[in-house]
């Protein structure tokens, strides 16, 4: 079964977005921040992170900066979402390592 981490601080957004995959028959693991993120990304070993980027404790780019240093984990694609639209904050993003 294909294992989905959502990270996110709103818990209305997790649940919109983790009932998505579930209803593909996904299994969804959550998380409300970025170290909450990593660290079940360690555990876990998730086939892809969705994450938002304004989190507190660690934001989503950090995140992914965490992700892609670790040897572990550093293949799994992240997918960063966000209200922040600006061309800055994508390119940002794959700076970091997102995928998209």
């Amino acid at each position: 079964m294909i294992k989905v981490l959502v990270a996110d601080d709103e818990a209305h957004i997790v649940t919109l977005i983790s009932a998505i995959f579930k209803s593909s028959g996904m299994d969804v693991l959550t998380a409300v921040d970025g170290e909450d993120a990593v660290q079940k990304a360690k555990n876990y070993r998730p086939d892809i992170i969705i994450s938002d980027i304004v989190m507190p404790k660690k934001n989503g780019f950090d995140l992914c900066k965490s992700i892609r240093n670790d040897p572990d984990l550093f293949l799994t694609p992240v997918i960063l979402l966000s209200a922040l639209g600006s061309e800055f904050n994508k390119l940002n993003g794959f700076e970091c390592g997102a995928d998209d």
